[in-house]
């Protein structure tokens, strides 16, 4: 008996050989489908007019759409016909976070609003929290926050309350039916930039750097795990599960955390050395999307990869118009037909669909595939990609994160 397995007996190979054949064959299966859906797929790309300067924040549900920008301006649109519906002033900076709160009935009912109205939250650098109605274009609300807000996310199992992240590095809980600040913590020395929420964690990122994983509650957060600060700022962040987080910042790279174990890799977003990753979303099926940013071309464009093996699948870019630098990306869907539909904003504000029929040519993209994408960042070579006038001069990506396997420690603290 040698102790050798008989496929080991057949191929000759030894047991990790065998182990990593396996995986990969059992990851090609699930990857392919993914392939086969994005490879040279129809894309089409609306941009909508209203914002006078740089969009910087929005969401979406239900067919509806609100944005809010440094015009100071909040607007409310018809996602499907790409119409204005109300515009909202009031602020007096910049608006930094705006929401379509869930489970509204309540702050609807304290306002003796009818179910059908629709409610708008919005937050900005002017130190306040002001809750709309869409149905008459009213400010129902203006709450002072002491502090000018960065960023704003609806709190997961708490209707009616809201977490904040100011200027000042500080987490705010408030609570909209009282217009009460229930809970605040100095969270960094930077702002915070960006949140992210699942019905147990939630992870802000800061200008400085550092991440934070939360634990929530009803009225509280209690931090349970601090990254130090880098060179970096943590321009988006996505808690993809309850130990990994994906996060974009300043360098060309998409960031994976494992905070409980402390594991660190990254994966290519740019073909170029240089970049911003300023957007995260995912879809329902399992899709990972990621803006990037060509500062070289000042092009903009959406790379696609699976949620869970973080395999780079296709990109898109509207090659007619530029879209310019994407400061965040939404994720939904087109009712009734299910399919995907995606909306970016930042130097413009723009609605990409994922077209089965047929469009007039001048409004549709073709995903292409950009090898150097599909490589570590700490493999890849220069190659040409798909499309000709894809290439650039660039080797690989220097940004601190990952070492000659494309993997990294953090210096964390579990708290």
């Amino acid at each position: 008996n040698t102790g050798r397995s008989a496929d080991q007996l057949n191929t000759g190979r030894s047991a990790d050989e065998l182990i990593a054949v396996r995986d990969t064959v059992r990851r090609d299966d699930v990857i392919s489908p993914f392939r086969q859906i994005w490879t040279k797929t129809r894309i089409s790309c609306r941009f909508l007019q209203g914002h006078n300067d740089v969009i910087s924040c929005a969401d979406c549900a239900d067919g509806r759409l609100v944005t809010g920008g440094r015009d100071t301006m909040v607007k409310v649109w018809d996602l499907e016909s790409g119409t204005e519906l109300r515009s909202l002033g009031g602020h007096r900076e910049p608006v930094t976070g705006v929401l379509l709160p869930p489970n509204s009935q309540q702050l609807k009912h304290s306002h003796s609003l009818p179910l059908s109205d629709v409610l708008v939250m919005s937050a900005s650098l002017d130190c306040t929290l002001r809750l709309w109605s869409t149905q008459t274009g009213a400010q129902l609300a203006s709450i002072y926050t002491y502090n000018p807000v960065t960023s704003l996310i609806a709190h997961p199992d708490a209707p009616g309350c809201v977490i904040l992240g100011t200027d000042g590095g500080k987490i705010e809980l408030w609570n909209c039916l009282t217009e009460s600040q229930t809970f605040s913590t100095t969270a960094t020395t930077g702002s915070v930039i960006s949140l992210s929420t699942n019905s147990l964690h939630m992870v802000s990122g800061s200008s400085d750097g550092s991440l934070t994983v939360w634990l929530l509650t009803h009225n509280d957060l209690r931090p349970v795990f601090s990254s130090d600060p880098s060179n970096y700022p943590v321009l988006c962040c996505l808690l993809f599960d309850i130990n990994t987080i994906y996060y974009g910042d300043s360098t060309a790279n998409i960031k994976l955390l494992k905070w409980r174990s402390n594991e660190a890799s990254c994966f290519r977003n740019h073909v170029i050395e240089f970049g911003f990753t300023d957007g995260l979303a995912l879809t329902p099926d399992g899709l990972l999307l990621a803006t990037a940013y060509d500062i070289d071309r000042g092009e903009g464009s959406i790379n696609l990869r699976h949620s869970v093996s973080s395999e780079y699948l296709a990109s898109v870019q509207c090659r007619a118009r530029p879209a310019g630098r994407m400061l965040g990306l939404l994720a939904t869907r087109r009712e009734p037909s299910g399919s995907h539909r995606w909306v970016t904003f930042g130097d413009s504000l723009c609605v990409w669909d994922h077209r089965r029929d047929r469009v007039p040519e001048a409004h549709v993209e073709m995903t292409l595939f950009r090898k150097r994408l599909a490589a570590p960042p700490a493999e890849a070579q220069l190659g040409e990609d798909s499309e000709e006038d894809e290439s650039d001069d660039s080797n690989d990506d220097s940004d601190g994160v990952g070492d000659t396997d494309g993997n990294a420690s953090w210096r964390c603290a579990l708290m």
